[in-house]
C-alpha cells in the first residue's frame, strides 16, 4: 500500500464522522453560552485575564481584600538551574488559581492557556470549527514543533488511523522494529513524509523540540528497539503534518480558531484514547476555567426533542395573520 493511498484511506475514514448532524447542532445550541465567551474579541483580551504572568492574576491585597496593586502569591516554586522553565512557568500560573496547584501536584500531565503560539506548545480547535471541511481538524489537538517568522508546522496528535507502519510502501527498512505500530495522520501537507514523535533523550541524530519531547533519530531508535533497551510502542509515527504560512497560525488564533496551550511532555506524548475527541477533552480539563466548562458543556447528552430543528412545530407565520382579520370582522354583526 502506498502512501498516497493509505492517506486517501484515512481521509475517507474521517470525511464521514460518527453523529455529524448531532455533533454540529448539539455544538451549536447546547454550548453558546460557553463558547460564545470565545469570540475574537474574548481571545484578543485574554492576555489581560492573566494569560501565564500569574502576577497579574490576582488584585487581592494582603488578608483578601481588593487592592489596587499587585499580588504576587507567597507559595511561589522554587527555580534551580536545571529547572525546565515550561513546568516552572506552569507552577507559576497554578499558584495564581485556587485548584491549580493542587491539580498539577496530582500528576504529571498538565496544560495551561497562553495568549499566543509558541513552539512546543499544543493548539486546541475550536469546537465550531472544520465541521464538513477539513474534518481532520474537528476537535484536533496539534503538537506545534515549528513557530518563527518563516511559518509554523504541527502535527495532529489525536488522529490514529486503522494503517500501521509495516503496511505502508517505502518502509521496509523500519521492519520488523517499528512494522506493527499504529500512523497517525499528522495533518494536510508534505504528502511522502514521515515523523517520529518520542521522549527518549541520547538517541543519536534526536531533536529536542521542547523538554522532554523530541523528534527523529530513526536509525538510534531502531537499533535501541532492537536490542530490547526501549519498547517500540514508546515510539510515535505520523504521516503528513500541519503547515501555516508566515503570520497565518496568529491570525487564526486571533479569530477563535485556535486556543493555544502549554502542556507538560506526559501530556503531549501521550497516546490518543479509544476516541479522536479524549484528548482534546483532556487538555481542555486541565486548561481548567472556561475551557474546562466548555469540555463538559460538549460532552452532555445530546436530545434530538430540544436540539433538532422541526419544522412543524415552528410558530405560526406571523404573515398568515391579516389574512384571518377581514374573515373575522366581516362575520361581526
Amino acid at each position: 500500500m502506498d502512501l498516497t493511498r493509505s492517506t486517501r484511506a484515512v481521509q475517507h475514514q474521517l470525511v464521514s464522522p460518527s453523529r455529524p448532524a448531532c455533533v454540529q447542532a448539539a455544538s451549536h445550541l447546547r454550548a453558546q453560552h460557553l463558547i460564545s465567551r470565545f469570540t475574537p474579541q474574548t481571545v484578543q483580551q485574554a492576555p489581560a485575564r492573566g494569560g501565564h504572568t500569574c502576577c497579574q492574576a490576582s488584585e487581592r491585597g494582603q488578608g483578601g481584600e481588593s487592592g489596587s496593586g499587585e499580588f504576587i502569591p507567597d507559595n511561589l516554586p522554587l527555580a534551580g538551574t536545571d529547572t525546565d522553565w515550561r513546568a516552572f512557568r506552569a507552577r507559576l500560573v497554578a499558584s495564581s488559581t485556587s485548584s491549580g496547584s493542587s491539580r498539577l501536584d496530582a500528576g504529571r500531565l498538565w496544560a495551561h492557556n497562553l495568549p499566543g503560539a509558541e513552539e512546543g506548545c499544543l493548539l486546541i480547535a475550536h469546537p465550531l470549527m472544520f465541521g464538513q471541511s477539513q474534518p481532520y481538524f474537528r476537535l484536533a489537538v496539534v503538537f506545534l514543533f515549528q513557530h518563527d517568522n518563516m511559518g509554523s508546522a504541527g502535527l495532529i496528535l489525536n488522529r490514529k488511523t486503522d494503517i500501521t507502519v509495516g503496511a505502508m510502501s517505502g518502509t521496509s527498512a523500519l521492519s520488523p522494529e517499528f512494522a506493527p505500530c499504529p500512523l497517525y495522520l499528522g495533518g494536510d501537507v508534505g504528502q511522502n513524509t514521515l515523523h517520529l514523535l518520542h521522549g527518549h533523550g541520547g538517541l543519536e541524530g534526536a531533536k529536542e523540540t521542547v523538554s522532554g519531547v523530541f523528534q527523529g533519530g530513526v536509525n538510534a531508535a531502531q537499533k535501541a528497539v532492537r536490542r530490547g533497551d526501549l519498547p517500540a510502542e514508546s515510539f510515535r509515527w505520523f504521516t503528513h503534518y500541519c503547515g501555516w504560512g508566515p503570520g497565518q497560525l496568529d491570525k487564526e488564533l486571533e479569530a477563535g480558531v485556535w486556543f493555544a496551550a502549554a502542556a507538560s511532555p506526559e501530556l503531549i506524548l501521550k497516546q490518543s484514547g479509544s476516541t479522536p475527541d479524549a484528548l482534546w477533552h483532556e487538555v481542555l480539563e486541565l486548561m481548567g476555567g472556561e475551557h474546562a466548562q466548555l469540555s463538559r458543556s460538549m460532552k452532555e447528552e445530546y436530545r434530538a426533542d430540544i436540539m433538532e430543528y422541526r419544522p412543524e412545530e415552528a410558530p405560526q407565520n406571523k404573515a398568515e395573520g391579516p389574512a384571518d382579520g377581514p374573515q373575522n370582522k366581516g362575520s361581526s354583526p
